[in-house]
């Protein structure tokens, strides 16, 4: 008595349409992983380069270095502070004496107290920088910048920072829309794999 061998190999468009079908997948994953790679280059230099526009805005406003000389420099520093913090969207401004005092922030109990980061580049380099650290606030990106007097002496930092965990959100948008569009070219690319086959 024979028995019949039930075991078949695939035909070979078969082996082809899964081959084409894996080279699609994998294909896709790759171009997700480097977009989503490119997107947190590119956002994260924006954002420092907003952050530093931010800060210089800051430093030369008239009514923050002019306030300089006052007896209580917050009063007039913080209003102004936070209308550029609010007007750009920022997450924080901070405007520092040469002594690292904050003479404002958003919440206004830090006020008077030593920022928490090293001022150091600014005060005594004079160097504008841009950096990611943690503060206070959480993790950020940030940007420092001298405040200049008029006789040119250096009086204090301006301060500005995006929050990471702000901008992860808006990262995040973007690689869910890249993951959407990535699957348009690979679900064509199955269907037409297949369709070779049932050809």
């Amino acid at each position: 008595m024979r028995f019949l061998n039930v075991s078949r190999r695939p035909s070979l468009l078969a082996q082809i349409t899964l081959l084409i079908t894996v080279v699609i997948l994998v294909s896709t994953v790759l171009v997700c992983i480097l977009f989503s790679a490119m997107i947190d280059e590119i956002v994260e230099k924006y954002v420092g380069k907003q952050a530093m526009t931010v800060a210089k805005l800051a430093s030369e406003d008239k009514m923050i270095v002019k306030a300089f000389k006052n007896k209580n420099p917050s009063e007039h520093i913080q209003p102004v502070a936070e209308k550029i913090r609010k007007t750009t969207g920022a997450d924080y401004v901070t405007i520092a004496n040469d002594k690292g005092i904050r003479y404002s922030h958003p919440n206004s109990s830090y006020i008077g107290k030593h920022t928490k980061t090293s001022n150091e580049a600014s005060l005594k380099e004079h160097q504008s920088i841009i950096y990611k650290g943690k503060g206070i606030s959480g993790f950020a990106i940030k940007a420092k910048t001298p405040i200049w007097d008029s006789r040119g002496n250096v009086i204090g930092v301006s301060s500005v920072g995006f929050l990471v965990s702000n901008i992860e959100k808006q990262i995040n948008d973007y690689r869910i829309k890249i993951i959407k569009l990535s699957c348009i070219p690979f679900l064509i690319g199955a269907f037409g794999a297949f369709s070779l086959q049932g050809g």
